[in-house]
């Protein structure tokens, strides 16, 4: 808001910038060719890989920053139960990365078989996002 107010048409400007790349995007993304991967040379997702990649995982992190900052230490002091907190937060990341492996894997050969039309679709999506950002 402060830059808005600062620069009032920049909001217009980065809009139109915005959709511009989201519509490169969805062209990319629309006409790119499925990627040839020997089965034995795909390496298979580990729980531990899974594990340490929520400590990387921009999202996971603000997530976690934003769930503690707003609903935890306002409420609870205890240092005992804010590490409890922080561990049952590093659990559910682990759970939802596992799930993101697990449902990738599952949609794996569907995704192999199915790729030029799941790319158009995906492409019209990102198209319709960038229209919507426009209008």
């Amino acid at each position: 808001m402060v830059l808005i107010n600062i620069l009032p048409n920049i909001a217009t400007t980065l809009k139109y910038i915005g959709a511009v790349y989201i519509l490169w995007l969805a062209w990319h993304v629309a006409t790119s060719k499925p990627i040839k991967t020997d089965e034995e040379e795909v390496d298979k997702p580990a729980f531990l890989t899974g594990f340490i990649l929520q400590f990387i995982n921009i999202k996971i992190i603000l997530y976690g920053i934003t769930a503690l900052t707003s609903f935890i230490l306002p409420s609870y002091n205890v240092s005992v139960i804010v590490i409890g907190f922080i561990l049952l937060l590093t659990l559910i990341g682990s759970a939802g990365t596992f799930t993101w492996a697990f449902v990738g894997a599952v949609l794996r050969k569907f995704l192999n078989k199915y790729t030029r039309i799941v790319n158009i679709i995906m492409g019209l999506f990102l198209l319709e996002s960038a229209i919507s950002l426009i209008l």
